[in-house]
């Protein structure tokens, strides 16, 4: 009898097609570098992530707040020169429950390892030092084996269609709400 697939096999699976949507959708390697995308999509994050942050610390409290990036992202526009004042936040469906919110994090999480990728292609294209991307650094790995180990003891075989069917749903929201790279 094969072994049942872990929660990280399924959530790896089940939202493999929304993260390559997103990915494309996004298009952060494409070069030459468009800062003013840049800027819109770190603005984009800002206001997702203050609408989300607070939802996630309040279900997973101390485990969550190690991985906040709001400060980071209000730090890249100030680098960036945005001037235009709090982006606006998207409305987001409550996250009911703590395997919701472990579903959830897995995508925002699972986001620093393209991230890093992501800021040494910014680093070559003269736009360095941003830390939302890369927030991490080096510990990116540790971090990410670290938040594995810590989802797959939180969320019990019970709590996996609520873990799966959070997953599926941010990244729902993150492609409607995040800007596309205009051609051109």
């Amino acid at each position: 009898m094969p072994d049942r697939p872990t929660i990280l096999d399924r959530l790896r699976a089940e939202t493999s097609a929304d993260h390559a949507v997103l990915e494309a959708r996004l298009d952060l390697l494409a070069s030459p570098l468009d800062l003013d995308h840049l800027r819109r999509v770190l603005r984009a994050f800002h206001g997702f992530h203050a609408a989300w942050e607070p939802m996630v610390e309040a279900l997973l409290g101390e485990r969550f707040r190690p991985r906040r990036r709001l400060g980071l992202l209000a730090a890249d526009l100030r680098l960036l020169g945005d001037r235009d004042g709090l982006p606006p936040r998207p409305d987001l469906a409550p996250l009911p429950d703590q395997a919701s919110a472990w579903g959830s994090l897995y995508v925002l999480e699972g986001s620093t390892l393209g991230g890093a990728v992501i800021a040494k292609a910014l680093a070559r294209s003269g736009v360095a030092g941003l830390g939302y991307f890369n927030p991490h650094g080096r510990k990116t790995m540790g971090n990410w084996q670290a938040f594995r180990s810590e989802l797959t003891a939180a969320v019990t075989p019970g709590d996996e269609p609520a873990a799966l069917a959070a997953a599926r749903a941010t990244f729902a929201r993150l492609i409607q709400w995040l800007p596309a790279r205009q051609p051109g």
